[in-house]
């Protein structure tokens, strides 16, 4: 990609007769040849033009099209209660949490030439869904990545005002990004706390996840009633997650494993069973004594608004014989949830 090494060595590779020349010729043939064949001799810039640049970068139709994407690509991990989708006619929505303002992070790290003014953040994308409707009130709460926790107070002070709360946590992203492994999946900073204090006020919380990697929320998995997963989704995140939190669109996408704690890892759908598979009833099986030995949400995962129900099966005969054919019958219901 962005190496010199061809530039620093390779002449005194050939020069000391450790690299025939042939061998260079020979590898700089073949990538010419290619670009001659795609015609770009002819037309180095070949399909690139700034006039349609200007005109279609941004236009309403590919932003209907960035939109559809993000919230296709929105997983509802958790949803008891009913807990989602909210109305739009609450009286006061609290949103907490720093990232649910950072229209950086929506981008993402690989953002390329992707400008942060042009990103619709979580906390914009709600507000425009709700208009005046609904008052929405905003606490940045807490650093992704620190322990500084002076902003608890304002936002447990905005979740009591509220009918509801919507806290993002996650990492931003320069958290999930190349040379930047961490050693814990937990969630970074001091947001846990911030949660723990937030769900203490006895509210409605939906918590929206934003980072680019698995986290193990063990503890948000036992106290709130809905999850979200949303990842980085792109210049109109806000807008893709107003949808889905206000069931303008079904959340459209499954999980991969979320393991509960790092300490799980590797875990994955396919995994090879040891030779004694893990058997709750039974002691001499592969397990842990400290956490289950199932991930928090296995792959393929993924809830909806949609319930179903299924009628009774129906069989074309009752008894049969051997070589002959039963026709299984089963009809099924399905109804869309409505904010």
């Amino acid at each position: 990609m962005v190496s010199n090494i061809y530039f620093k060595h390779l002449p005194a590779e050939v020069r000391a007769g450790r690299l025939p020349l042939a061998e260079v010729d020979s590898a700089v043939r073949r990538v010419l040849r290619v670009k001659y064949e795609m015609g770009l001799f002819a037309d180095p810039y070949r399909h690139s033009s700034e006039a349609r640049e200007r005109a279609l970068t941004l236009s309403p139709p590919y932003l209907a099209e960035a939109r559809d994407m993000a919230r296709r690509s929105i997983v509802l991990l958790k949803n008891n209660g009913g807990a989602l989708p909210l109305s739009k006619s609450l009286g006061t929505l609290a949103v907490i949490g720093t990232l649910a303002d950072d229209a950086r992070s929506a981008l993402g790290n690989w953002a390329a030439v992707g400008r942060p003014e042009d990103a619709v953040t979580i906390l914009a994308g709600i507000r425009q869904a709700v208009g005046t409707r609904t008052r929405v009130l905003y606490a940045p709460g807490a650093p992704v990545d620190s322990a500084d926790t002076t902003g608890f107070a304002e936002a447990v002070r905005v979740a009591r005002q509220a009918d509801a709360v919507v806290l993002v946590l996650g990492e931003h992203q320069d958290m999930s990004a190349e040379a930047r492994n961490r050693t814990s999946l937990d969630l970074p900073g001091v947001q846990l706390q911030l949660a723990q204090a937030v769900v203490a006020t006895d509210k409605p919380v939906v918590v929206i996840l934003e980072n680019g990697r698995p986290l193990s929320i063990p503890w948000l998995a036992d106290h709130v009633p809905a999850i979200l997963e949303t990842l980085y989704l792109g210049v109109q995140m806000g807008p893709a997650v107003a949808d889905v939190l206000f069931s303008d669109a079904n959340r459209g996408a499954s999980s991969g494993v979320v393991p509960r704690t790092v300490r799980r890892v590797p875990v994955y759908y396919n995994h090879q069973n040891a030779g004694r598979p893990p058997d709750e009833r039974e002691r001499y099986t592969s397990k842990y004594l400290d956490v289950p030995w199932t991930p928090q949400w296995a792959f393929g995962h993924g809830l909806s608004y949609t319930t179903f129900a299924y009628d009774a099966p129906t069989l074309s005969a009752t008894q049969v014989t051997m070589g002959d054919s039963v026709v299984v019958r089963v009809k099924s219901h399905q109804r869309r949830d409505a904010s």
